[in-house]
């Protein structure tokens, strides 16, 4: 009886510390938030986010923010976008990070008689420096949109044109 309670005992101790080593490895703070120069903004954005999972190696987060994009340059968007991400981070270290993420940009097309909300899926993969228990940090990114084209001169069906744009983004955790 006494072999067993020393092999429980020193088995659950050896769980309480892996355990504590794991949480080393995660974020103090679950808020930020970032600016973004480029990127699926197009010109910037400003957005916040939420992490709403994290363990040694992975963390997820989910992300809103909004862009303005003057509609001069482009004929047929209005000047805020609306911007919904979900993030994967894939740590390399405490503090370097690869960020993969996916979502949809939403805009308000004037052309038509009938205004209507344009969905535009959205990506970028990169590299944000994070340190775990620090507020500020950067990231650099491809990030990319798929937008809907319609040839002007000769009716067509309509093609889907995919767009990269490089990505710089200074933020602040809280």
């Amino acid at each position: 009886m006494k072999y067993i309670a020393t092999f429980i005992l020193l088995f659950s101790l050896s769980n309480i510390s892996i355990a504590q080593s794991d949480s080393t490895w995660k974020f103090k703070r679950k808020n930020n938030i970032n600016f973004e120069l480029l990127g699926s903004g197009v010109l910037y954005s400003i957005n916040y986010e939420r992490l709403v999972y994290q363990s040694k190696y992975f963390k997820s987060n989910v992300a809103t923010g909004f862009s303005y994009a003057p509609y001069r340059f482009f004929s047929n968007q209005s000047d805020i976008q609306f911007l919904v991400n979900y993030n994967q981070f894939i740590s390399f270290s405490k503090n370097n990070h690869a960020d993969i993420g996916i979502g949809i940009k939403l805009i308000n097309d004037f052309k038509q008689s009938n205004p209507e909300i344009i969905t535009q899926p959205i990506f970028h993969v990169g590299f944000r420096h994070q340190k775990l228990n620090r507020r500020f940090f950067y990231k650099i990114l491809i990030a990319g949109t798929i937008t809907k084209m319609e040839l002007m001169i000769l009716p067509s069906e309509p093609f889907y044109q995919p767009s990269f744009f490089p990505c710089i983004g200074l933020g602040y955790a809280f």
